[in-house]
């Protein structure tokens, strides 16, 4: 399966396990993070994992609709 997946907060504690469980079914996986709390090193495990990293907040539309380009399911 190749449908792009978008995980708004995929850097928080529950998002960063569905993006971990995503990739190892080979999912394909967006994380939209704002990575306000220092995040990074949990940003840079789940870039080893082949996930995509987006920063950005959920409440800007024009990050929103970047963060949705291509993606099939949220």
């Amino acid at each position: 399966m190749s449908d792009l997946v978008l995980v708004t907060g995929g850097a928080g504690y529950v998002g960063a396990s569905l993006v971990e469980q995503l990739r190892a079914n080979d999912r394909p996986v967006r994380v939209f993070d704002v990575f306000l709390h220092g995040q990074d090193g949990v940003g840079a495990r789940l870039g080893e994992l082949g996930a995509e990293l987006q920063e950005g907040d959920i409440r800007d539309e024009a990050a929103r609709r970047a963060a949705l380009e291509g993606v099939d399911a949220i």
